[in-house]
């Protein structure tokens, strides 16, 4: 009987046989080797054995292309690379790089504080100081606002004076900062002043007297008019019989319910406060029978049991500063602060009063990563489609525990297969704890993750 075969190729040829398949991230076969056994002789006989092949590698992943701007933040696309469904696929994600919260994005990175976008928003130009004469004409300061690279994370504002001509005298010139030529100075007597008292009262012949200034337009309506003021001593309350002391009308007996200061008029004038400071600077009272005192001063708001009346407020500010207070906290995964508002009510009247509210407001979107102990939480969004997937773990996760880390998909996968120290181990959400042998996730481990839908995995950072 002549042998069934003397070598191996007598048996078969060596090659690819039945359908692709996924293999660890490939596109695998089985390759078919033939043998011939007892070569030659009459108990020869063949044989084949098959084995897993890599036919296609699929390629590795990694990043691809810049930084770019999607939902006001900075992401980079992750193209993601592997077999599923017995073919090569190639999938690209969107990477968080960083929040930019209420700032935005342009061109890839977060916008920073823009300081102006106008030279208006800086200030607005005007004339500053007092009008000068110089080389025969009027001068003032004039102040220019600029806003330097508007609309740009490098804007500033700034300003510069300069000298300019503010109105040009003619042959005349200048002098006491006005033009000289044909000026008016008056056209009547008030255009001068207000005739009125000045200075301070006085006794004499035992009543009050204070000076009375009264103003003067000469050759009014030309231009050689001019100003002038003169003072007389006029009679400005009759104290009777009670005389005057220290420009006050004495008031006479003094009520025991008033010591130590009282309220009263001054010169005719009413919400006058008069009390006693001794040598030193001390407050001590009085109730002598002329109700003498060495101090007075007017009430704005009026006098009542022998102290002026004081208001709490006039507008808003009188109460305090608006703006935030406390810590940032965490609200619908977003950063939150305290803001306070303060109001005076009533305000102007001696029933005004102080109040104030306070209201949380948003400082900071943190997106899909969420909010935690007033900051926003550090990590990566990963947009997983139904299928195999390959990830790669890029920061040491908040808590590594498998089921933990992947939480936010929870019921959205079947199974995970990652190879740490040259084994393969796996884990499934489905199937006993102790069965599964993949139990962590940790930074730098790239894993496979088989989806029974679409899902987007976030992974908080530590």
């Amino acid at each position: 009987m002549d042998p069934i075969c003397f070598q191996d190729s007598d048996c078969g040829t060596n090659g690819y046989v039945g359908s692709l398949f996924c293999f660890f991230g490939d596109l695998g076969q089985k390759w078919r080797t033939y043998k011939c056994n007892n070569p030659g002789t009459g108990s020869a006989s063949c044989s084949d054995s098959d084995s897993n092949k890599v036919k296609q590698d699929c390629g590795d992943d990694g990043y691809v292309g810049s930084n770019y701007c999607y939902n006001n933040d900075v992401y980079r696309d992750f193209v993601d690379k592997g077999c599923s469904n017995d073919e090569c696929f190639e999938n690209t994600d969107k990477v968080l790089q960083q929040n930019c919260g209420t700032n935005g994005c342009s061109n890839g990175q977060c916008n920073q504080q823009i300081e102006c976008n106008s030279n208006s928003e800086c200030g607005t130009n005007s004339w500053i100081g007092n009008p000068f004469c110089s080389s025969g004409d009027v001068y003032q300061a004039y102040r220019t606002y600029t806003c330097n690279s508007p609309g740009t994370i490098s804007s500033s504002c700034s300003n510069s004076d300069s000298n300019n001509k503010k109105q040009e005298c003619g042959a005349e010139g200048c002098s006491n900062n006005q033009c000289n030529t044909g000026t008016v100075v008056c056209s009547s007597n008030a255009e001068c002043g207000t005739n009125g008292y000045v200075g301070s009262v006085f006794c004499s012949d035992g009543d009050i007297y204070q000076a009375y200034r009264t103003y003067t337009s000469s050759n009014p309506g030309t231009i050689s008019s001019s100003c002038s003021n003169s003072d007389s001593y006029q009679l400005k309350e009759d104290c009777g019989t009670n005389g005057c002391s220290s420009g006050v009308c004495n008031v006479g007996e003094c009520p025991t319910s008033v010591c130590g200061g009282y309220c009263g008029s001054y010169s005719g004038f009413p919400n006058y406060r008069f009390y006693n400071l001794d040598g030193e600077g001390s407050y001590y009272p009085f109730c002598d029978s002329s109700c003498k005192y060495n101090y007075y001063e007017y009430c704005d708001y009026g006098c009542e049991d022998g102290e002026c009346i004081e208001l709490v407020c006039t507008k808003n500010s009188d109460c305090g500063t608006n703006g935030y207070v406390g810590s940032f906290f965490c609200l619908d995964n977003d950063i939150y602060q305290e803001y306070r508002t303060y109001t005076c009510s009533n305000p102007g009247t001696i029933s005004s009063s102080c109040s104030s509210s306070d209201s949380n407001k948003k400082v900071s979107n943190c997106g899909e990563l969420g909010c935690h102990e007033g900051g926003c939480r550090p990590g990566v969004v990963y947009f997983l489609e139904k299928g195999w997937n390959e990830l790669i773990i890029y920061y040491e996760p908040e808590n590594t525990e498998i089921s933990n880390v992947l939480s936010s998909i929870g019921g959205k996968y079947d199974n995970v297969w990652a190879q740490v120290d040259g084994q393969w181990l796996s884990y499934s959400p489905t199937v006993l704890p102790l069965t599964s042998t993949l139990n962590y996730l940790e930074e730098g481990m790239t894993f496979q993750i088989e989806m029974n839908q679409a899902g987007v995995l976030t992974v908080i950072s530590a």
